[in-house]
């Protein structure tokens, strides 16, 4: 890893090391905020049809699962612009 850092610095500068930070940033925004949000909102979804205070541990793996899937889609296209760049 020191030996890429050196060539990358060498080659683009100090700001080479950055190269794909804001693709980074933006897919853990969109993947990240999807995925707690639409748990939050489907876990009280939840709690208020079945009028409880606590998910069963394999609702919450549904739920999880679930949450984990919207993330990925909507996190998808900026998945991409991060391995293309």
């Amino acid at each position: 890893p020191f030996n890429i850092i050196k060539d990358i610095r060498k080659e683009h500068g100090v700001l080479g090391l950055y190269k794909g930070f804001d693709a980074a940033i933006g897919r853990q925004l969109f993947y990240g905020t999807m995925k707690l949000g639409s748990y939050k909102l489907i876990s009280d979804m939840v709690k208020e049809h079945y009028k409880v205070r606590h998910i069963k541990l394999k609702d919450k793996a549904l739920i999880s699962l679930t949450a984990g899937f919207l993330g990925a889609v909507v996190g998808n296209p900026a998945d991409l612009a991060l391995v293309r760049i």
